[in-house]
């Protein structure tokens, strides 16, 4: 059992052309070094007893996973189809990122206990995994507005914390970035 469960929920990475933007392409490394500060704070508070728990979209689910990875913390995965059809509806159609590619490297990685698919509400069964792996549920979301799966956590004696997308966004633009 692990001190603390983290799920992560996050917007993708615009396809392109989306109006208006909500995550560019360009802002990755921002979006990247934001979570892995979160990230590595809560791993450190917990003293590495953390486990990670996403979807893995393209963007900042992927971006997540792939910090747990290289902060040496164990994750899971939870998707509503399978693979190919995650793949096709939430994680291809950029150009630049390789984001199927980075989702298949995660999947791969993870045994078949580590990860379920087919999943009917996938924020629900995050957090129920979250619940039966760990003492303490938090949860971590990029986003521009409070999401479904804060309510759930936070029912679940969980608490919920929210990186500001839109806040994010905007500091980049007025940075001239």
């Amino acid at each position: 059992m692990f001190h603390t469960a983290l799920v992560f929920t996050g917007i993708a990475v615009d396809l392109p052309g989306a109006t208006p933007a909500r995550f560019p392409q360009r802002m990755e490394e921002i979006v990247e070094d934001v979570i892995k500060r979160w990230v590595g704070a809560l791993s450190a508070e917990v003293e590495g007893d953390l486990i990670g728990l996403s979807q893995g979209s393209r963007g900042s689910e992927i971006l997540f996973l792939e910090i747990c990875r290289d902060l040496g913390l164990e994750t899971r995965m939870v998707l509503p189809a399978e693979p190919r059809s995650f793949v096709a509806a939430s994680v291809a159609g950029t150009t630049a990122g390789d984001w199927p590619d980075r989702f298949e490297t995660l999947w791969d990685a993870h045994a078949a206990t580590e990860r379920e698919t087919r999943v009917e509400d996938p924020a629900l069964r995050l957090v129920e995994a979250a619940r039966s792996l760990a003492t303490n549920l938090r949860l971590l979301t990029y986003a521009d507005a409070p999401l479904p799966v804060e309510a759930m956590v936070t029912a679940a004696g969980g608490a919920a914390d929210r990186i500001d997308a839109a806040l994010l966004l905007t500091r980049f633009r007025e940075a001239g970035l």
